[in-house]
């Protein structure tokens, strides 16, 4: 368990309140196996996890919170060749209920409070919407044009576009960290919090300015490089604004060529 942990910490940035969140739902999957005279935790099947979380209930954040411990901790085993294949992944995920994005308002004197090179990861999370993941995806060494490749989510690889603020931070970081990336998902997240910041919130921020200045639910789901378009449409339910009637009849009447 305690070698899950500084793997879940490294590779997948999780604080240490989520691991013990996680921590408590895998005892509790342990607990039920041990009841019912199945394998132990690392050894089930995918029909008795999936048994496991139809019998806990709950409502739908808690059930994604539950389903992403597991998937935590059998994508560590199969990462470490222990197992063959990750049970969870035929396991159909809930999904959690949206929350309210929250935006920073004050963000830009919020980065201007970090130190190098936290501030110009910071500025690119703000000028791009990219996670920390896809951050540390970026070879450092490349040189950047207009746009780049990152792996998304899903391990899905993905085309961000990059404005001019995001090249500028890009070439500052490729000069502060010469040997490519030198620090953890972590450590980052733990300096953000110090500004007040986290990389969810930069990135709500970059989102909540694309609604506000019109632009529709497939611009930013794309953006965002998500596969569902629900996060997409509240940020647009939040802070979109109202379409004038008259590009309303303008669609409608260009719909058929004018007639």
């Amino acid at each position: 368990m305690d070698e899950w942990g500084d793997w879940a910490r490294r590779a997948r940035g999780n604080s240490d309140d989520t691991l013990r969140t996680y921590e408590r739902e895998l005892d509790a999957l342990s607990k039920y196996a041990k009841t019912r005279g199945w394998s132990p935790v690392g050894d089930l099947t995918w029909k008795q996890v999936g048994s496991y979380l139809h019998s806990r209930g709950g409502g739908d954040n808690t059930a994604a919170r539950r389903w992403s411990a597991l998937q935590s901790y059998y994508r560590f085993l199969v990462e470490k060749n222990r197992r063959p294949d990750n049970p969870i992944a035929k396991v159909r995920r809930p999904r959690p209920a949206p929350s309210s994005p929250k935006p920073v308002f004050d963000v830009t004197d919020r980065i201007d409070k970090l130190a190098e090179p936290y501030k110009s990861i910071a500025l690119l999370i703000s000028e791009t919407g990219m996670t920390i993941r896809e951050v540390l995806s970026i070879d450092l060494r490349d040189q950047f044009g207009n746009e780049i490749r990152v792996d998304g989510p899903g391990g899905r690889e993905r085309p961000v576009p990059l404005t001019k603020g995001a090249q500028a931070a890009l070439r500052r970081l490729g000069k502060q960290l010469p040997d490519d990336w030198s620090m953890s998902a972590r450590t980052i997240q733990r300096r953000l919090e110090e500004a007040g910041l986290t990389a969810l919130r930069l990135r709500q921020t970059v989102v909540a300015e694309l609604a506000e200045r019109g632009n529709d639910v497939a611009t930013i789901q794309a953006l965002l490089g998500h596969r569902s378009s629900g996060t997409a449409r509240a940020y647009v339910a939040a802070f979109g604004k109202p379409v004038p009637s008259d590009r309303l009849r303008e669609a409608l009447e260009r719909r058929r060529g004018g007639r």
